[in-house]
């Protein structure tokens, strides 16, 4: 099951309208998890698997907004190379250029580490990658056509990975030879798929 975070706000938006309270402009811009109550009625199962010490008490609504868009462009991507579709990084590439231009960066970033793995680990290492670059392309000065390439490339850097199968990328057991072999394999396969999108992208490959 994966649990939203922008589910636990309309939760809460219930909550509030049940008690006859108004949100006031400032909390519409937040997140408030903290309270116990919205966990409750969230479910026992939000409760075993979003743990009550990794939840922010504020973020905004924004940055959740946005960093759940690039776990489904992440995901999107994943299910357009399962199926051997042709893919376009400009979706993509619009997201981080919303995220650059309006300073959600280091928020993105915070929620994402700090993120419960409610969420499919391959996306969410995909999006924590790729924030994290940004960041360290930020503090070394790149400009925002820099930044969007070293996002883009980030956010990239892994499709090979999409075609391991999942029973070798979920094993909890000590990996066999001919399956390490497999996974060896993901950065060829990455290449071929990346090396398709030719013309503007091709430095990606």
């Amino acid at each position: 099951m994966m649990v939203r975070f922008s589910e636990i706000i309309n939760i809460k938006d219930d909550i509030e309208k049940d008690a006859g309270t108004s949100v006031t402009n400032e909390r519409e811009d937040q997140l408030w998890l903290s309270g116990s109550q919205i966990i409750r009625k969230a479910g026992e199962d939000v409760v075993t698997e979003i743990p009550h010490t990794s939840i922010r008490d504020h973020v905004s609504l924004e940055a959740v907004k946005y960093f759940e868009k690039l776990i489904d462009g992440a995901q999107e991507l994943r299910g357009r190379v399962l199926n051997d579709q042709g893919i376009s990084p400009s979706p993509i590439l619009a997201d981080l250029h919303y995220v650059i231009d309006n300073a959600l960066v280091d928020e993105i970033n915070e929620f994402a580490m700090s993120s419960p793995d409610t969420y499919d680990w391959m996306l969410l290492h995909t999006v924590r990658v790729t924030i994290a670059s940004i960041k360290i392309g930020k503090g070394m000065g790149y400009d925002t056509k820099g930044l969007l390439e070293l996002g883009l490339a980030a956010f990239m850097e892994n499709v090979g990975m999409y075609k391991i199968p999942d029973f070798i990328q979920n094993k909890k057991e000590k990996l066999k030879p001919e399956e390490i072999s497999i996974i060896k394999q993901h950065p060829k396969i990455g290449f071929q798929i990346l090396s398709k999108l030719g013309g503007r992208y091709g430095w990606l490959s």
